[in-house]
Formats: C-alpha cells, sequence, structure tokens
C-alpha cells in the first residue's frame, strides 16, 4: 500500500503491474517541475525471502526502461522490503542505495533507490510501528540550493545545406584539371588534388561556431533549438497565440526526437551490448556522463599529469613497435619493366567511382580532413582526377608520403591502464582515398595468389570467415572422437597487435 497526499498530482500506472509480483508504480507531478526533472516515479516493490531474484530484476529494469524512454529527465525512487535481492542491477541503471543503517535487526533489508539523491537529506530509521520488527524509514526533501550544472561550449561545425552542396557540385564541375593531369609526379598530382579540394570545401561549406550546453540531451537538434528560441521569444514579446503554438510544436517536435533516437539508439543494444545499452540510457534520461579521461590515471602516476609528456611517450612507444623491421629496397622496383604495367593493373574511371559511392559516410575523415560525405557525393566530379593519381602512383611504384600519414589513437585494452607498452593498442585512421587505393592493390595480389592460399585458411579471403573456421574446427574434433583419437587443444593469444 502507497499513501500520497490528497493535493499532489499523482496516477497509478495500472498497466505496469502484474499478479505474478508485489509491486506498484505511481507517476507524480507538479504544475511547476525543475528544468533536470520532468516527472517524479515512484516505485513500491516487495521481495519474499525465497523468490525468484532474476525475474524481479529484469520486471523492475524493464518498467524503469520504457517509463524512462516515455518520460525522460525521470526522478526515479524505487523502495520496499527487498530482502536478499543483488543491488548491482539496480546499481548500475544507475540508481543509489541510500538507506545506511539497519532497518531489521542488524539488516538493511528494507532499501530506497534514486537518482534524486541530491535532493534529499539522508534517510533515518524511527521506532518501528506497534510489534512490527521492522523500523520505518524516513526521507525528506534536502533545503540546500541546487545549482544550475554543466557550461556554454562553442563548437565548430560546417554549414552543409542543400544549397551550398550544389554549389560545391557546380564548382567541381566546372574546374578544369588539365594541370593536374599534366604533372609528372603523383605526389605534385595529390597536392594539388587535396589544395583545390580543401579550398572549395572551406569556401562553399564553411566552419562556423555553433552554442552548445554540456547538459544537451543528445537527441536534441539544431532544428529543436531554433523552435526553442522562437517560443521564448514568442513568451518574451507577450503573442500569447504564438507561444501556445510553438509550445505545442516543442513538445510533438520532443516527442518525436526522443522516440527516434532510443529507437535507433538504444533499444537495440539490450541484448547485443548490455555496456553500451547502459551507457546510452545515462544519457538518454539526464545523467551526467563521465568527463574522466581514459589516460587520467596513467597521466597523474607516472607524469604528475603532464598530458604532453605522456602523448610524446604513447608516440615513441607506437613508433618502436616496427622500429625492428628492415625498410623495403626500392632497387626491386628498378627490376620492373614496362610490360609488367598491363592492362590489369590500370584503373578506370568509372572503378573509382563505384568505390566513391560505397564510402561510409558515418566514418571519420582521416588526416586530409575531406569528409567522407564530400568524396562520395561528388563522385561523379572527382573520380577521374583521383583515378589519374590512382594509376600514376602504380605506375610509378610510389606510394605519395601523405597517404602514409594516420592519424593515432591510443585506446585501452582495459578500463584502466597501467603500463603504456601492454596497455594501449593503436587505432590508426588513414586517409580515405589511400584505403580505395589499398582496396585496388590488395584485390590484384589476391588474385594471383588465391590458388596457393591453404585451403584451412579463413581469414582476409573472401567467401570465408569465422563461421567457417569454427564450422571445419568441430568438424576435424568430431572426426576423431568417432575414431576414437583424443583431441587436444592449443590456444594461443598475441601479447603485442600491431
Amino acid at each position: 500500500m502507497v499513501c500520497v497526499k490528497s493535493d499532489v498530482q499523482c496516477t497509478r500506472l495500472h498497466s505496469y503491474e502484474t499478479n505474478d509480483l508485489e509491486a506498484m508504480w505511481l507517476l507524480c507531478r507538479e504544475t511547476r517541475m525543475p528544468r533536470c526533472l520532468s516527472h517524479i516515479l515512484i516505485g513500491a516493490v516487495y521481495h519474499p525471502p525465497n523468490a525468484n531474484h532474476h525475474t524481479m530484476l529484469t520486471y523492475i529494469i524493464d518498467c524503469l526502461d520504457q517509463l524512462s524512454k516515455d518520460h525522460p529527465n525521470l526522478g526515479i525512487t524505487l523502495l520496499g522490503d527487498f530482502n536478499r535481492l543483488p543491488e548491482a542491477t539496480l546499481k548500475s541503471f544507475p540508481l543509489r542505495q541510500v538507506v545506511k543503517t539497519s532497518t531489521r535487526g542488524s539488516a538493511i533489508l528494507d532499501k530506497i533507490f534514486t537518482n534524486m539523491f541530491d535532493w534529499y537529506s539522508s534517510p533515518i530509521t524511527l521506532a518501528a510501528v506497534g510489534k512490527s520488527d521492522h523500523f520505518p524509514v524516513l526521507m525528506s526533501a534536502s533545503d540546500k540550493q541546487h545549482k544550475k550544472t554543466g557550461s556554454d561550449v562553442v563548437v565548430y561545425r560546417r554549414l552543409c545545406d542543400n544549397n551550398r552542396k550544389t554549389l560545391l557540385a557546380h564548382a567541381f564541375r566546372q574546374y578544369n584539371w588539365s594541370t593536374l593531369y599534366r604533372m609528372d609526379s603523383c605526389d605534385d598530382m595529390l597536392t594539388h588534388f587535396y589544395e583545390v579540394a580543401t579550398e572549395f570545401v572551406d569556401y562553399y561549406l564553411p566552419k562556423c561556431p555553433f552554442k552548445r550546453h554540456t547538459s544537451d540531451k543528445p537527441w536534441v537538434n539544431d532544428k529543436f533549438r531554433q523552435l526553442i528560441r522562437c517560443r521564448q521569444y514568442a513568451y518574451q514579446t507577450g503573442d500569447v497565440v504564438k507561444y501556445r503554438r510553438l509550445r505545442n510544436a516543442v513538445q510533438r517536435l520532443a516527442r518525436q526526437l526522443r522516440s527516434r533516437y532510443y529507437t535507433r539508439n538504444v533499444e537495440q543494444l539490450r541484448s547485443s551490448d548490455p555496456h553500451k545499452w547502459w551507457q546510452n540510457v545515462k544519457r538518454f534520461i539526464g545523467n551526467k556522463s563521465s568527463t574522466h579521461h581514459p589516460l587520467s590515471a596513467l597521466a597523474n602516476s607516472d607524469y604528475s599529469g603532464d598530458f604532453q609528456r605522456l602523448a610524446a611517450d604513447i608516440n615513441n612507444t607506437f613508433a618502436n613497435i616496427s622500429s625492428d623491421l628492415t625498410p623495403l629496397n626500392n632497387s626491386y622496383l628498378q627490376k620492373l619493366h614496362e610490360e609488367d604495367y598491363n592492362a590489369d593493373f590500370i584503373i578506370d574511371p568509372h572503378e573509382v567511382h563505384q568505390k566513391l559511392t560505397q564510402i561510409k559516410v558515418h566514418k571519420s575523415a582521416g588526416p586530409d580532413a575531406i569528409p567522407n560525405w564530400v568524396l562520395k557525393e561528388m563522385a561523379p566530379f572527382i573520380a577521374e582526377p583521383i583515378c589519374a593519381i590512382f594509376n600514376a602512383s602504380i605506375r610509378q611504384g610510389h606510394v605519395p608520403f601523405f597517404w602514409k600519414q594516420a592519424n593515432v589513437a591510443p585506446v585501452p585494452k582495459i578500463k584502466i591502464p597501467k603500463d603504456l607498452h601492454s596497455d594501449l593498442r593503436p587505432i590508426s585512421l588513414t586517409p580515405t582515398l589511400a584505403k580505395i587505393l589499398e582496396s585496388f592493390v590488395g584485390h590484384w595480389m589476391l588474385d594471383k595468389i588465391y590458388d596457393q592460399i591453404d585451403s584451412q585458411q579463413f581469414g582476409a579471403v573472401r567467401g570465408r570467415s569465422t563461421t567457417h573456421a569454427l564450422t571445419s574446427m568441430l568438424h576435424l574434433w568430431s572426426e576423431a572422437l568417432d575414431r576414437g583419437d583424443s583431441v587436444r587443444v592449443l590456444f594461443v593469444d598475441i601479447y603485442k597487435s600491431i
């Protein structure tokens, strides 16, 4: 039973209740709520001592998940007699268990899980009522001031509306690439291409500053921000009719954006990647995202917080990984003759165009800083000069120096890295055009050696995958067991990955 004051606007959520479990859900919303809270959810739960923990936890998480989706910035208070129900799952939602004193004998059975602990004082236990062996728990509202969290930040983003894209496409289509075609060196050709492309992109799609707030929800976009500004202006100027119309439009758009974000980024992760699901749920319901840098522990322990020295040592460590490898001997190129460059090793513009249209635009650009969506959408106008650079590079047996560069990110192998040599993995982001040229050369090489590849090799071979490797392995084990032989397996983990 839950008792609520008669003047509190509260709704009982019957649709979330079930006959198999003892739980009740109440949703409260006052006329004026703090900006950081849209609703307050009260969940009253009784979990018998010998009941199934998994069933209760799954039920609670499902209810909290759905209610958080329907009401972002939801304040949650989950209370009741939980007995031996494990707390880890509820704390990960994230909720905090705030009852610290025993409520029955020397045990804490009556608990309160909440994400509004800053708004309430620490709970206290009172004298038992009547013959009850449970002590009542009182949690009162706190009178301390709540400061506005977050700060304004300025981010730079390219303007890329349809009109600007059309002007950019027109500029690429009208440009005369004859200067590039007359160059002898593929390095000069690439430099000229990047100069032209960068000039056009910066002119037609300039980077402009945009004001953001660190506490903005992940589903908020520019259209929503503009609508909020218009609504506030109508309110300040006293235009009541326009204000109400814009207020309703803001509410409709907010519901659409929240639902779209949850469906696209959160809903499917629970079964595939629980860790990412928790992270997105925390952002979605308005919890503060951690600003803790993954390498801060390493910087503080070994470098006194100096990230510059840490970055220098990381660069040296990654560079030394391949320092013992002998550089390729360019004298081998002198043994190649003109007849070695036959029609099989000439790339056609339509092949480059096809590769450009298959670029995944959500991936980051490399050191050239040319957005991938520019390469993809401008493919009809830039395929020919890029094709000329590819053919010059193959004909000269030389990869342009710029395409050998990469943005290297140190990704921790463990949650808190402690050693540069064993706990960090270098992830290289190379230029997109270099990857496309590499795909052409790799395809040619694989065609030449495909017949010589072992039939039991499943990596880096077209039409084969880890599924085939597992099937083959299980088949060999089963055959050995059928013959009465034994099976011995040795698993090897490469200590240093490159």
